[in-house]
């Protein structure tokens, strides 16, 4: 029973870092994926308004809208560390400040700017957002790191528990063992003396009766 409860709480302590790790780590890195993935699609827009113009621009700006949509989703994942909030603060006006950037590319392209000069004037807008989503990438990493030693160490203690238990059972039993041995083997041992005394024609040894057991009759018998 002590094992089986033993075994039961190692396994409802993984059970809840786990559903704790899917429910918060995991979700927290699917947004922050997400969040990468449509700045790649940002970044794409961008150019091809720069290339070409047309609608990309709204698209760009749906692109951006999507990626706060996405911290959002991340800072509803539980608490955050302060490292995260920094983070995600930075996110914000990097969009911002990436935003402002595309309405600085549509100003220069009507004003019949080239290509290489609007590049220019605003190249690397995304770089902070990227360096940012980064970071919190490696955060959720090092939660996935911390979750798989949390679990590798309640599963190492509760092995130990079983393990103690088990060479516990195995003392109390051989202890019982060598009591229930001595009690047999110690009356016998004197039934034997007390019968070689009797068979060497010495009549006159004490005998004590120790218990109402197949030792005591026989010792009821020598006597």
């Amino acid at each position: 029973l002590i094992l089986g409860l033993a075994s039961f709480k190692m396994l409802s302590d993984v059970s809840a870092t786990w559903q704790n790790f899917s429910a918060i780590s995991l979700e927290k890195r699917e947004a922050v994926v997400q969040g990468q993935v449509k700045l790649g699609d940002a970044i794409h827009h961008f150019k091809n308004f720069i290339l070409r113009g047309g609608d990309y621009q709204n698209q760009f700006g749906a692109d951006i809208d999507a990626i706060r949509l996405a911290m959002t989703g991340y800072a509803k994942k539980g608490s955050m560390s302060p490292a995260e909030t920094a983070l995600l603060a930075e996110i914000d006006q990097g969009a911002s400040a990436y935003q402002q950037a595309m309405q600085e590319a549509a100003r220069l392209r009507a004003g019949g700017a080239s290509v290489q000069e609007v590049d220019r004037a605003i190249k690397g807008a995304d770089k902070s957002i990227a360096k940012a989503l980064a970071g919190l990438m490696n955060v959720t990493r090092e939660e996935a790191i911390a979750t798989g030693q949390s679990i590798s160490d309640s599963s190492g203690s509760g092995k130990r528990w079983v393990l103690g238990l088990n060479l516990a059972g195995i003392l109390v039993a051989t202890f019982s063992a060598l009591l229930v041995s001595r009690s047999i083997t110690r009356p016998l041992g004197e039934a034997v003396q007390i019968a070689q005394t009797v068979a060497a024609g010495d009549l006159t040894s004490d005998i004590t009766i120790h218990g109402k057991d197949e030792c005591g009759d026989l010792m009821a018998a020598l006597k």
